[in-house]
């Protein structure tokens, strides 16, 4: 029998990159946020915000393969990321770049990226 998943909210996640799937080690953090911002406050009162654009980003610690070469990650620019959560909700990153060098942890064999961009969005529930 099957494992009912429908109240399914967190766990197990995949992603790909570039259509390439990769294994997620560590937690996968996404922002999809346009604006940032700041309190803007004088000796006498809180006077209002500033407001300033903000990148989108999706970042995750991946496994280290001898299927691809991470120092290729460091070239990633423009580039389409999806990520699959297990509450069945999609987040695509279109035109996105990688602004980690990333380093790796040899006793896991694990390494971190960060993609930002203009373009984070939530898709729908996955049938």
């Amino acid at each position: 029998m099957a494992t009912p998943t429908s109240r399914r909210l967190a766990g197990v996640t995949s992603c790909t990159i570039q259509g390439n799937a990769y294994d997620i080690v560590g937690d996968c953090v996404w922002s999809a946020s346009v604006v940032k911002r700041e309190t803007l406050m004088g000796q006498t009162r809180v006077e209002g915000y500033s407001e300033m654009p903000s990148a989108g980003f999706i970042a995750m610690m991946l496994r280290d393969s001898s299927a691809f070469s991470v120092r290729n990650f460091n070239g990633l620019t423009d580039v389409t990321v999806v990520v699959f959560q297990a509450n069945g909700k999609q987040i695509y990153g279109d035109g996105m770049w990688n602004t980690e060098t990333s380093e790796v942890k040899t006793q896991e064999g694990t390494f971190t990226v960060r993609f930002e961009g203009n373009d984070v969005y939530e898709g729908g529930v996955v049938g």
